[in-house]
């Protein structure tokens, strides 16, 4: 895959994507001295946000909306952008360096980011916008989402990944009726190994979540003032409204539609480059090669979103640049903190350090020689940072020593680091 460079520093930059990954960009560019035009193009009316809020904080509490936008008011204004909210483009021409906008307006740039994000993937043969059926994804849908939390209502989650655990931790605390419905056989399937997905499957039991595993859906009706879930095996279940949380699809049609090299997400090099000159790409809609799992991926997560759109806006001005992270995510449900390092890769051994029944531990996956390969703390958080200075620095300590929870971890990884 050929990823060019053009040297000549911009005056104009375009960001495409006013999400956390366009308004990290463009905060960078003005960091890194950059004194030119910025224009930065959202298809929300809202200005750069955080995401993962949405499926916590701001369902409880609309209070904690202030708190979820990357700048405040006066630092965005600071930076000088020309921002076009509620604007969608509709096409780019790499060759004249021009972007087209639904409203029939014309944006001439130097250099390009590809900020585009991902939309929710659609419940097949549900009709999109059904009454009672709800995706989560942007701020105005958590908005209409938080005004169904009434006590005593129905709802069900279609999917057993974060964002409907989070979701379905919120509803059950609102005191709703809460039942999640999972097609895999765990909760989690891509995340976490089934050690602690059944753990986590008996604390919604305890919170009083009812839990589906292994049920495939085949459908939703409109029933009453409700919805019936269909299932594929002939079952039925009644709910006063649905939240569809199956995952996401990357917007990659517009970088398609002009020719950039797309491998599950808009294919990028190690500084953000896609296979035109002058075009950048990162966060959700972006694929990377990751050294620490040795395969192009595309994580869709508040690190991958951050650093990713950092990097790109230090390449963007010919400044040395390099996205090379071991995967971190994080989750908050049931007043649990979840933090995860690596990706439970196929193969791993996973041991616990601590006890699973006291609330707080660690889970450790190891490879077949015994190297840490993935870690997720509960409750733990104290662990993730000398843990991931260890893998960042490419040292390993003894599976033994990891395991013994009489043992403080810092302690053991300091001497593997002086090793």
């Amino acid at each position: 895959m050929d990823f060019q460079i053009s040297m000549p520093d911009p005056e104009s930059i375009l960001i495409i994507g006013a999400g956390q990954a366009g308004g990290c960009a463009a905060a960078t560019l003005r960091g890194e001295g950059y004194a030119g035009r910025i224009v930065l193009v959202g298809a929300e009316q809202h200005r750069p946000y955080e995401r993962p809020p949405l499926s916590k904080s701001v369902l409880s509490d609309p209070e904690s909306e202030p708190g979820i936008f990357l700048h405040k008011p006066e630092f965005h204004e600071g930076l000088k952008l020309e921002y076009l909210p509620g604007t969608r483009v509709s096409d780019l021409d790499p060759a004249g360096k021009v972007a087209h906008t639904a409203d029939g307006g014309q944006i001439p740039w130097d250099r390009c980011l590809l900020a585009t994000g991902g939309r929710v993937r659609l419940l097949p043969g549900v009709p999109e916008g059904m009454a009672n059926v709800y995706y989560l994804r942007e701020l105005d849908d958590a908005r209409r989402l938080r005004e169904r939390l009434v006590p005593g209502a129905r709802v069900v989650v279609l999917g057993g990944g974060f964002l409907g655990l989070e979701f379905a931790a919120v509803a059950r605390e609102k005191g709703l009726e809460v039942t999640v419905v999972e097609a895999g056989s765990q909760l989690l399937g891509r995340a976490a190994p089934a050690l602690f997905a059944d753990w986590l499957r008996e604390q919604f039991a305890a919170s009083g979540v009812k839990v589906l595993c292994n049920a495939g859906v085949k459908g939703i009706q409109p029933a009453g003032q409700g919805v019936a879930v269909q299932f594929a095996d002939g079952g039925e279940l009644a709910a006063d409204f649905v939240l569809v949380s199956i995952g996401q699809v990357p917007n990659v049609e517009l970088a398609q539609s002009c020719g950039l090299a797309i491998d599950n997400g808009i294919a990028v090099d190690p500084a953000g480059r896609t296979s035109a000159p002058d075009i950048f790409a990162a966060g959700d809609c972006a694929s990377q090669d990751n050294r620490w799992l040795g395969r192009r991926v595309r994580l869709e997560s508040w690190q991958m979103a951050q650093e990713q759109a950092t990097v790109a806006a230090r390449a963007m001005l010919g400044k040395p640049a390099d996205c090379d992270l071991i995967p971190w995510f994080w989750s908050d449900q049931l007043g649990m903190n979840l933090q995860m390092l690596g990706v439970p890769e196929p193969g791993l051994q996973y041991e616990v350090r601590g006890a699973m029944d006291g609330g707080k531990f660690s889970i450790f996956g190891f490879d077949q020689v015994h190297r840490l390969r993935y870690v997720l703390a509960v409750n733990n958080g104290a662990d993730m940072r000398p843990l991931r200075n260890l893998l960042e620095a490419g040292k390993q300590a003894p599976r033994d020593q990891l395991l013994d929870a009489g043992k403080p971890l810092r302690e053991i990884v300091k001497q593997a680091l002086a090793a």
